[in-house]
């Protein structure tokens, strides 16, 4: 239930949230934490958002990224340009490359679910870059992404975040 649709609640896909809530009251990420909180029964919900051109451009500043697509598919980028990936062939993206093939689904069997195991790919790929970075670097890019992102943490939350050590990270799916 998304309690930010058009006419009040709605049902829909907890993705629309975000459409729904900075359509209507030009903040989306509050309307995503009030729908995932009302879904999990969550009370407090920390959020970090960047959008595509956030992350692109951080893709970019670190050099780009290693990828090993788990299906061929080509998509064409936002730059115009027709990005390829062979399955189970590792490849050095550049940003708009790395959104290529994070939107693409239309050739995908399971279409959207595809499309999300392609984005945690992609995710972990630039979370292992960013890991093998110096500590100079890891701070730069931090001050760098400051600009790109939006969240409902303070200045002492962030800090505690930066403080864990992420080396051995897992991301989940819940479908």
């Amino acid at each position: 239930l998304i309690p930010c649709g058009p006419q009040g609640n709605i049902y829909d896909k907890i993705a629309h949230s975000l459409y729904y809530g900075s359509k209507n009251k030009k903040n989306g990420e509050t309307c995503v934490t009030k729908t995932v909180k009302n879904m999990f029964n969550i009370n407090e919900l920390p959020y970090v958002s960047i959008d595509f051109e956030g992350i692109k451009d951080i893709v970019n500043k670190i050099g780009g990224v290693e990828i090993t697509s788990p299906f061929s598919f080509c998509q064409e980028g936002k730059d115009g340009k027709r990005y390829c990936f062979a399955k189970n062939t590792k490849t050095k993206v550049s940003g708009h490359a790395f959104l290529a093939f994070v939107r693409h689904r239309k050739s995908f069997i399971r279409g959207d679910f595809d499309r999300t195991l392609n984005q945690r790919v992609a995710l972990i790929s630039l979370f292992d870059e960013i890991k093998n970075q110096s500590t100079f670097d890891k701070i730069k890019l931090g001050i760098y992404s400051l600009t790109k992102v939006r969240s409902n943490l303070n200045l002492n939350e962030i800090t505690t975040y930066a403080k864990i050590n992420f080396s051995n990270y897992s991301i989940k799916s819940i479908m």
